[in-house]
């Protein structure tokens, strides 16, 4: 089998300009798609782009770290990504993971998880 994985920071650097019909091309193929939080604006073209449901696309802006909109062959849902101890060191290179930082993040993602909750039982 053949596997292709592509990270992109904003997806409008990859479907804008001269490798624009390439990409979408790919993008198409691709059965699992992960978004993790964008701004309001680039989240409505991401959900353009790859087809997403508009709740799926109201819900990218408020996504705290760690959750993400998967869509894996058209099946579409938020995902928590749960990090083991021995995954910690790996992902938390940033100072706002320390455990200040943690504390807090922790807190607003409890917080975003209600509001997650809240929008999918009103779908």
């Amino acid at each position: 089998g053949l596997s292709f994985v592509a990270v992109v920071h904003h997806l409008s650097d990859v479907v804008d300009g001269s490798a624009a019909r390439e990409a979408a091309a790919i993008l198409k193929m691709a059965s699992t798609r992960t978004v993790y939080a964008q701004k309001a604006d680039e989240a409505r073209a991401t959900g353009l782009v790859l087809g997403l449901p508009r709740w799926a696309v109201e819900i990218i802006p408020t996504l705290t770290p760690g959750i993400a909109v998967w869509d894996v062959n058209g099946n579409v849902q938020v995902v928590k990504h749960l990090i083991t101890e021995a995954e910690r060191p790996l992902v938390y290179t940033d100072r706002a993971m320390t455990e200040d930082g943690l504390a807090l993040e922790l807190a607003a993602e409890a917080e975003a998880a209600e509001r997650t909750a809240a929008a999918m039982e009103e779908r």
